[in-house]
């Protein structure tokens, strides 16, 4: 049980020390490999094209809440006591966003299992991307808004 805790701890502070111009590196080039993918689907419409778009929704994913948790990170060696409601907000927005983001991609899932909808279908592909996108948007904003209420608190405080 020790060991497994080890692995997950050494992966968080792989993210959390991450130099923020690789993450933001790898966040761009999942970003556009991902329209690259997306727009390739609707051309090609092949079973490969598709199962590659839902891979790369999964690094879609995992890239997104790489960002959300370096950025927490660097938050919380803030001053906690005053930098609780920014803090607070951010996470409030990236937890809701990443929450039905994933939510959302179950129910697709499941209705692809019991043969409602299929994951092959040109509408769900696109539906699913936009939303996608629109939730890192939110996340991203919500980053940048946390980072200039940051610095409004550490320039208000540091005098």
């Amino acid at each position: 049980m020790e060991n497994n805790n080890s692995i997950t701890a050494k992966l968080h502070e792989k993210i959390f020390r991450m130099k923020k111009k690789t993450l933001n590196t790898l966040t761009i080039t999942i970003d556009v490999l991902m329209f690259i993918v997306f727009i390739l689907t609707l051309i090609l419409r092949t079973n490969l094209m598709f199962g590659l778009f839902w891979i790369f929704i999964i690094l879609y994913f995992i890239v997104d809440m790489m960002n959300v948790m370096h950025w927490d990170y660097d938050g919380l060696k803030a001053d906690q006591n005053k930098a609780s409601k920014v803090i607070g907000s951010f996470r409030d927005i990236t937890t809701v966003t990443i929450v039905f983001s994933g939510f959302f991609y179950l129910i697709v899932i499941f209705l692809d299992n019991i043969k409602v909808i299929s994951m092959a279908n040109i509408y769900v592909v696109a539906i699913m991307y936009i939303l996608l996108s629109v939730a890192q948007l939110f996340n991203h904003l919500s980053i940048r808004n946390g980072l200039k209420e940051n610095k409004k608190l550490a320039k208000k405080y540091s005098k």
